[in-house]
Order: structure tokens, then sequence, then C-alpha cells
């Protein structure tokens, strides 16, 4: 499971007749706030068939062209591999989007519950889970964005036999904000060179704060979401980009895809040594030295 951490909580308003300040009958406030709470709604589910040539990548205003082209490009212009099919799920709101998580992903009812209650996505074999209602709050440029790092996340999966895999988190990110950022500059949102240069300044602002994270403190899940409470998340997702740049600079993008199809076994180390010829601690090293030459 991957999940979108920078979410903003939902938060519907109780309705009543009176606040609605109209006399609506009661049956069609019941069925208002049935659609609105309890997730009356199913979702709205777009499909990327891999067996059909994408059309050009675009960034034309709708969902299905969005994934159709973030999918096609990663695919044919990176060589990210993906699943014969992609499925984007849009759920109406929280409440639908907890159902979801049980329906589609198979989460336990309390898990749901809590993961439904701070991400916006989730992502499971094939699949992306979305509450639809965190993406009309932010622009067309930060959905593009959110799609575009769960989709990379597909492909981890799909690369690992339908399983997280055992995979250092900082790279499972970076790769994912790295996919992002090459999207971006591909439909033509936003440039390579502007969104690394946000993540440069990002990073600087926190390091001068005393509160950046070393790689080593996130290689983990749970290191991963240990930094996520300090503010703008301790700049991981920034870091983890620069990290994975440094990398593909040195092994190139096939090498991170074999690295996720072969990390199979219960060896963050092993898998990391083993696909890239260094060890973890001797790759944070080098890119501690050339953080700092890039901080300056």
């Amino acid at each position: 499971m991957s999940t979108w951490l920078r979410s903003v909580r939902p938060k519907w308003p109780l309705i009543s007749a009176s606040r609605l300040r109209g006399r609506i009958a009661a049956p069609v406030v019941l069925l208002a706030t049935c659609l609105l709470l309890a997730g009356c709604l199913n979702p709205t589910i777009l499909h990327v068939d891999l067996a059909v040539a994408p059309p050009p990548p675009t960034s034309a205003r709708d969902y299905q062209a969005a994934i159709e082209s973030i999918v096609g490009f990663m695919k044919n212009e990176l060589g990210i591999p993906f699943p014969p099919s992609v499925a984007l799920y849009l759920y109406p709101n929280q409440s639908a989007f907890e159902r979801g998580l049980q329906a589609e992903a198979g989460f336990a009812p309390n898990s749901a519950l809590r993961t439904a209650d701070y991400a916006s996505a989730v992502t499971i074999n094939g699949k992306v889970l979305v509450n639809e209602v965190d993406l009309f709050r932010v622009s067309w440029q930060r959905r593009v964005e959110i799609l575009a790092h769960e989709l990379v996340h597909v492909s981890q999966r799909h690369l690992a036999g339908g399983r997280r895999g055992w995979s250092v988190q900082w790279l499972r990110e970076g790769f994912a904000e790295w996919g992002t950022t090459a999207a971006l500059d591909r439909l033509g949102l936003e440039s390579r060179e502007v969104r690394f240069a946000k993540a440069r300044g990002k990073v600087r602002w926190v390091f001068e704060g005393g509160d950046l994270p070393t790689l080593r403190q996130l290689l983990s899940p749970f290191g991963w979401a240990a930094v996520q409470d300090k503010p703008d998340g301790a700049a991981s997702y920034e870091l983890a980009m620069l990290a994975t740049d440094f990398l593909l600079s040195r092994v190139g993008i096939p090498a991170v895809v074999e690295y996720f199809r072969n990390s199979t076994v219960l060896d963050l180390r092993g898998n990391f040594a083993q696909a890239f010829g260094l060890s973890l601690f001797d790759f944070e090293a080098e890119f501690s030295a050339h953080l700092k030459e890039m901080l300056r």
C-alpha cells in the first residue's frame, strides 16, 4: 500500500433544514445527507488499457486524458513498466473512500477508517483509490502531481509481483517524485528546472533549521512516517527526489526498475548493494557530500 500523506483532511458540515434555510422535505434532507456523509455514491472508475497505444502526452484537463498521458509517457519514454490494465477509482467523499479501502484494497474496517482520515490516495495492485474531495481543493497541476506520484507506486508494486517489496522507502518515494517531475515537464505543466529549484529551496530551508532527516532515517515506512508530522514533512519528499536523481545520474532508470523488480528478499541493505554496486551507507555518504555542495 502506498498513501499520499500530505493530504488535507475533508470536513463536511452537518446538513439540516435550518442550515439550508429552506423548507426542504425530510426525505430530501435525508437523501442529501446520505449522499454526502454515508458514501452512497459509487466511485467513478477510469481505466487505462496498456494493450491499446495511449495518445500522445497532453495536459488535457480531465482525469481520463491525464492518466492515459502519464502512464503512456512513463511506459514509452521513461521505460517504467506497468500492469496490463491500470484503474483510477474516484470516490465522492471520505466515507465512500473508506468503504472503497475495504472493498478494493482489503482493509479491515478500523484500518480503513484511520487511513481515510489522513490519506488522499492509496495504491493497490493496478488501482489508485482517491478521495476526490481532496482533489477538488487543489489546482489541476496539483491533481496531476498526486495521480502521477501514485501511478509510479502502481508500477513499483507491479514490479514486485503485486507486493510492496523490500525496497528502501526514500527510494520508493523519491522515484515517485522524480517520475512526477518528469511527467509534469513532459505535459507542459511545470518544468523540471523549476521543480528541482523548489526542491532544493525547501531542503535548504529545513536544513538551515536543523530538521533535515538523513537517508538512514528514511529507510523504512516507519521512519518515513515519523518525520511527516514535522513542518513541511521535514522536506522528506524533496530530499528523496534529490537523492534519487543523484542515484539515477550514476546508474540510470533500468537499474532502478530492476531494483524494484528484484527487491523480494527481506534484506534492505543487500538488495540495494546487489542492484547498484555500493552499500546504502556508502551511497548516503556520497549523497551527503553532494548535497552540501548543492546547498552552498
